[in-house]
């Protein structure tokens, strides 16, 4: 398990949900690797992020992002992992190859919200 080290110089980023009760936050992680290739269902490149607490309690570990495409599901190169509760917290994230795959040049997160539509932005 290879963790990438963050500009802080640990494997680890904290990141704050702005959960308000009416709706939850999400990570999504992208990177750049190719989708597969015709006839294959998996991306060359995997990678997973874990979430923990306050207490650097393991609470949540992401999941490959999917796409059915004419009845065979692909592994895209993406993630998703959903912040536990409603209410606002901050937590520590860590980002790994558990694999061994090829490591991308680059990837991204996205700390987003949603629910019902009556907390911030309407």
């Amino acid at each position: 398990m290879d963790a990438f080290i963050f500009d802080n110089g640990t494997p680890y980023q904290t990141v704050t949900s702005a959960a308000d009760g009416s709706f939850t936050s999400a990570i999504y992680l992208q990177w750049d690797a190719p989708y597969p290739s015709s006839g294959a269902s998996v991306s060359p490149v995997e990678l997973v992020i874990d979430v923990f607490d306050s207490r650097n309690r393991l609470v949540a570990t992401s999941e490959q992002s999917t796409l059915p495409v004419n009845g065979v599901t692909l592994e895209i190169p993406g993630e998703d992992v959903n912040l536990p509760g409603t209410a606002p917290a901050s937590y520590q994230i860590a980002i790994y190859n558990p694999s061994g795959a090829p490591v991308p040049g680059a990837f991204k997160y996205l700390l987003v919200g949603s629910g019902d539509g009556t907390g911030p932005g309407g």
